[in-house]
């Protein structure tokens, strides 16, 4: 499929997601997900298996004295001996879930001490889930990600199956009850970070504020979420409030439309540009864009009874992505 067909129907499952349809084609979501994701090459990045350097080697002297940054510089070919320290995992890949967090023991005892869970996309297809570790202390810096988790994105072929993938993504795992997939897919593909060279060996554990940044991909796929849910084609296929819900949802996800996005979204819908018309759609935009995370606890799409068939949108699904 195309990013366009890819992109809107994980919209379409996202918003289903919040009503009472029973959704049957989220493998198929989660599929587009990982293609889309599979077929950005600039993205892949090494993946680091273990990190290590002892204090001793980090307090290089020279006659007795500590030496400096640009010396340091020098004594190790700029930096090119020390990466001799770090172990890769063979395939390189892309981060989709970054769930470090400061260790629960040994409060103050550590210059730093975490855990928690890490999911990557690999350039093979296969998603590994890693349950990194590291401290830092006296005797210097460790960092290790243990695989605890292999397979093709291919395999997840039930819901059950990507449910079980992604409960590592809640933001607490006591609470209960399954994970909104494809919501969660659109945050992963809205939030890929720029990748950056790692200069620091803290750097492949937490990432600077200088070089957090977020990718041109998701920037690009922002916008074309909006030119899905935005466009003519999208409010005939689905319908005006199917459509409204979309841009609701994307409201509420906090991923904006651009000026010109919406400009132009105005210009289309208001009829030779009566004050009326635009003022109408002005109204409506500003209900939909209401529908934001701070004001409300969650999503709910104006479904039900209000012109649209949820059969006749699982059958047009069905007829348009071969499902």
């Amino acid at each position: 499929m195309s990013l366009r067909e890819d992109l809107e129907i994980i919209l379409i499952g996202a918003i289903l997601e919040f009503s009472d349809s029973n959704i049957t084609f989220t493998p198929k979501c989660f599929k587009s997900a990982m293609s889309i994701l599979l077929r950005e090459n600039s993205l892949f990045e090494q993946v680091p298996k273990k990190v290590y350097t002892s204090s001793e080697n980090l307090k290089k002297t020279e006659n007795d004295e500590l030496i400096t940054g640009l010396e340091k510089d020098i004594s190790t070919n700029f930096g090119e001996e020390n990466y001799n320290n770090i172990e890769y995992f063979k395939q390189k890949g892309i981060l989709i879930y970054d769930g470090i967090h400061g260790s629960a023991f040994g409060r103050m005892s550590y210059i730093y001490r975490s855990k928690g869970i890490r999911i990557y996309l690999l350039e093979n297809s296969r998603i590994m889930t890693v349950c990194p570790y590291s401290y830092i202390d006296h005797n210097g810096f460790d960092f290790v990600q243990e695989e605890i988790e292999s397979q093709k994105s291919k395999n997840y072929k039930t819901e059950e199956d990507i449910q079980n993938l992604l409960v590592y993504t809640k933001e607490d795992i006591n609470i209960q009850g399954n994970i909104n997939i494809n919501e969660q897919l659109i945050k992963v593909l809205t939030s890929i970070k720029k990748p950056f060279h790692r200069d620091y060996y803290l750097e492949y554990l937490l990432t600077p504020p200088d070089v957090d940044k977020l990718s041109a991909f998701s920037e690009k796929i922002k916008i074309e979420f909006w030119n899905v849910c935005l466009s003519k084609s999208f409010k005939k296929e689905w319908g005006k409030t199917m459509q409204e819900n979309a841009i609701s949802f994307l409201s509420f996800m906090q991923i904006p439309p651009s000026p010109i996005q919406l400009l132009s979204y105005l210009k289309r819908n208001s009829k030779k540009g009566k004050l009326d018309k635009i003022l109408a759609k002005l109204n409506s935009l500003e209900g939909s864009f209401k529908n934001q995370k701070e004001d409300i606890f969650e999503f709910k799409p104006n479904i039900s009874g209000i012109g649209i068939n949820l059969n006749e949108i699982q059958k047009r699904l069905k007829d348009k992505f071969n499902l």
